[in-house]
């Protein structure tokens, strides 16, 4: 008989430990949010290719907000140019911030725009001169 009460034992504990990890990975799943959807969040972005060309002296780097957090798009080096691809929320201003190693920092002018493309953005030797052209 204690053969037999171990084996009923462990047919009940396997459905049960089945349904527990079951139920974490589902809860995992939840946890992430709609915003780890690519598919959701597909419809809602524009694609942009930003070309960065640097005039000023020091390496700049190049921030956007994107929701309400800062992020790092890239670095261009002291007089250097560079390109970024990136999506960004459709419908909403461009915020781009330009950041030296020495504490500099701009928001450059949204530009104007009408959805996804290509734009240009000159980085001057003084910050607040810099812009973005189409």
């Amino acid at each position: 008989m204690p053969g037999f009460a171990k084996i009923a034992h462990r047919q009940l504990l396997l459905p049960s430990l089945a349904t527990l990890v079951g139920f974490s990975l589902l809860l995992t799943g939840c946890a992430m949010g709609v915003g780890d959807n690519p598919f959701v969040a597909g419809g809602n972005t524009d694609r942009f290719i930003l070309r960065a060309e640097s005039r000023n002296y020091l390496d700049v780097s190049l921030y956007i907000n994107t929701a309400g957090k800062r992020e790092l798009l890239g670095t261009v080096s002291a007089r250097g140019l560079e390109f970024f691809e990136f999506e960004y929320p459709a419908g909403r201003p461009l915020n781009v911030e330009l950041e030296t190693r020495m504490g500099d920092r701009y928001r450059v002018p949204p530009p104007a725009l009408a959805g996804s493309g290509r734009l240009n953005l000159y980085i001057t030797s003084t910050l607040r001169n810099s812009r973005f052209q189409r």
